[in-house]
């Protein structure tokens, strides 16, 4: 028996390439784009508006002094901070033999090295679940007793990854990733990280609705999501369309500050997305959705990639009642792509190209409305004998040392308010 290393083949050779790793490029334009308030050091985090205006108007004489309505402040709150933690784990025998027997600098190095890749994953998880919901990716076809599961979006998942499987049963399991085929969009899951004994995913079919999750956000007794954060989709869906009842512990059916307006998207095709989004805007969203500071409307549409790639296409087949703003088409060094689509009517809207996004819905939003409140955003875990710098935990075990670094969020998203976005629901094509 030896002690355990990570990096064991990748020393004492000689390398001429550079190490390389499969990096997922920044998924996190919502994190990016929205407000941050870094103050929300726990307790409850207060999101007042005005439930009602002062409305009083008579024709013919004044309005009796009994019977004049006023303000109604209320007090919306979000009582407990969701918390997301990521953990990385070094070995001293990498440390030995990789870099020699400082340490202290050789720990440095691989946080230098490894770090920013792994906080870019961390970002990209929360956004995901920010935008869409607790699950972050879907099947797309049932799953085998031997352990495979065809999913939707197969470049969130790696080697070794643990992931809650979950139907709408409910019913979930632990599973393991062991291979990642990115052609055909097959996983292969095992019963344990190491591996050797498939999962039977016999029971999680289409038809109930299998999606994956991450650690955490699944019971996997009762099969309940739990520890959830806010997500677009919650908020700016009204109950009987899939979102949420409440919103920052008030009802939303009562206030309309707390409705996004929602627009049926069921005629929706890829021959006629443009023409029917436009419509959408003109008739709907951009009438309703008013930031009442501004007086803007949402002009920017979050979409999914099948969605963009049908803009584009409805665009070149429309060119008489569409064009493409100069210069809007950006390919952004993470990955999103932005383009900004004009009518003849002089009417131009943004869209935005989220892989993360479900391709059931479109949201319309105004940044202006969208904060995230954290304590201090992403945060690695300090050392306690030295303020300011990374602090690491050290395990001792037969097989070795090791060290575990962790780094956490704790936040929630929060729009206020709602009725200045909006959403298109139920799009099926």
């Amino acid at each position: 028996m030896s002690t355990t290393r990570s990096f064991g083949d990748l020393l004492n050779e000689y390398l001429a390439e550079d190490l390389f790793m499969n990096d997922l490029l920044g998924r996190d334009y919502l994190l990016s784009n929205a407000k941050k308030d870094n103050s929300w050091a726990g307790g409850d985090y207060i999101v007042p508006f005005f439930g009602g205006n002062a409305s009083s108007v008579s024709f013919g004489g004044l309005s009796a002094a009994g019977d004049i309505s006023e303000y109604e402040g209320v007090r919306g709150k979000i009582t407990t901070q969701p918390e997301m933690w990521g953990a990385m784990l070094f070995n001293d025998k990498d440390f030995v033999q990789h870099q020699g027997k400082k340490r202290d600098q050789a720990f440095l190095t691989n946080l230098k090295d490894l770090v920013p890749s792994f906080v870019t994953w961390a970002k990209t998880a929360l956004s995901v679940v920010l935008t869409g919901g607790p699950h972050f990716a879907s099947a797309t076809a049932d799953g085998t007793a031997g352990g495979l599961l065809t999913v939707d979006r197969p470049e969130l998942f790696t080697r070794k990854q643990k992931v809650i499987i979950r139907n709408s049963t409910p019913i979930a399991v632990e599973a393991y990733v062991q291979a990642v085929d990115m052609s055909t969009n097959v996983v292969l899951f095992n019963t344990t990280r190491a591996g050797g004994i498939a999962s039977n995913l016999a029971a999680y079919t289409v038809v109930l609705g299998t999606k994956c999750y991450f650690d955490g956000l699944v019971n996997t007794g009762t099969g309940a999501i739990q520890n959830n954060f806010t997500s677009l989709r919650s908020v700016l869906l009204s109950l009987v369309n899939g979102g949420s009842a409440t919103v920052y512990g008030q009802t939303k059916a009562t206030y309309p500050e707390l409705q996004a307006i929602n627009a049926d998207g069921a005629t929706i095709t890829a021959a006629n997305i443009l023409e029917k989004i436009f419509y959408i805007y003109s008739t709907e969203i951009g009438r309703k959705a008013k930031f009442k500071k501004t007086g803007k409307s949402p002009r920017t549409i979050l979409v999914s990639e099948k969605n963009f790639g049908n803009i584009l296409i409805a665009v070149q087949n429309n060119k008489g009642a569409f064009y493409v703003e100069p210069n809007s088409k950006e390919a952004k060094m993470y990955y999103w792509d932005t383009v900004v689509v004009g009518s003849t009517h002089g009417v131009k809207l943004e869209f935005v190209c989220m892989p993360e996004m479900d391709d059931d819905i479109m949201p319309f939003v105004n940044f202006e409305t969208i904060k995230f409140a954290s304590n201090g955003f992403f945060k690695f875990r300090e050392n306690p004998s030295r303020p300011g710098e990374i602090g690491y935990f050290e395990i001792r075990s037969t097989t070795g040392y090791s060290y575990i670094v962790d780094v956490a969020c704790m936040g929630d998203l929060v729009i206020n308010a709602p009725c200045a976005n909006g959403i298109i629901y139920g799009i099926s094509y």
